[in-house]
């Protein structure tokens, strides 16, 4: 007689998690926003503090600066303030291929204080946000006054913005009024006269319209320059 084979059920086996990425730090398989936002800012740059990347950045740390703010100002890049609207300096000079005595290139003591006067405002944005944040005891309340930063920071570009554009061209064109004024009534003469004395003279007539001014008298250094830049026509167009 066949005795009946005795079945051993198969063990039962636990499956245990994979130990490729430690549990411990399997958050950080998520995308970090500010290194995500960091990213695509410098891939395309943010027209307002209120962008959400910019945004991002403002949330974890209220002394953030977009990330094209730290490009070197002195490199030749071929940046512009389309490309950096959130500068507080970049392009705010106007370079100029001529001499011009109210402008100085990118010396334009307007222009800069400007820049610097959004820098200034800026700092006290940052300032507040951090004071104000530390009192939050809830993230909606962090998120508010975030936000309370990137409108002030905002506002700063305005008013920088204003400035260059407003201001400083009133006192541009002041300061180019005066200038001409006195340009013709000491130095133009002096110009023309040397002017009509290299003429025809070719590739040499500039300099010797630079040898004939530096002669004259009655004329300062600034109106020797113009009269080698721009000839006596300065102030008639």
């Amino acid at each position: 007689m066949n005795r009946p084979v005795a079945v051993v059920p198969s063990p039962v086996v636990e499956r245990v998690p994979s130990r490729t990425t430690p549990l411990a730090d399997a958050s950080t398989n998520a995308t970090d926003p500010v290194i995500e936002a960091t990213r695509t800012l410098r891939r395309s740059p943010a027209r307002s503090w209120l962008d959400p990347r910019a945004l991002a950045l403002l949330e974890a740390d209220c002394a953030a600066v977009h990330p094209l703010e730290l490009v070197n100002h002195d490199e030749e890049d071929g940046d512009t303030l389309d490309e950096r609207p959130l500068d507080c300096l970049t392009d705010l000079v106007d370079q100029s291929c001529t001499f011009d005595p109210c402008s100085r290139g990118e010396r334009d003591p307007c222009k800069s204080q400007c820049g610097t006067t959004c820098q200034s405002c800026q700092s006290t944005c940052r300032a507040t946000c951090q004071s104000t944040r530390a009192e939050c005891t809830t993230s909606e309340c962090r998120s508010r006054h975030t936000r309370d930063c990137a409108d002030c920071l905002n506002n700063c570009m305005v008013e920088r913005d204003r400035c260059a554009t407003g201001h400083c061209a009133r006192q541009y064109a002041e300061c180019t009024a005066q200038t001409v004024a006195e340009w013709r009534r000491t130095c133009r003469p002096s110009c023309e006269r040397c002017t009509r004395t290299c003429a025809g003279r070719g590739d040499a007539q500039p300099e010797c319209v630079s040898q004939c001014i530096a002669r004259a008298r009655g004329c300062t250094e600034d109106q020797r320059q113009i009269c080698r830049w721009q000839g006596p026509e300065y102030g008639d167009r």
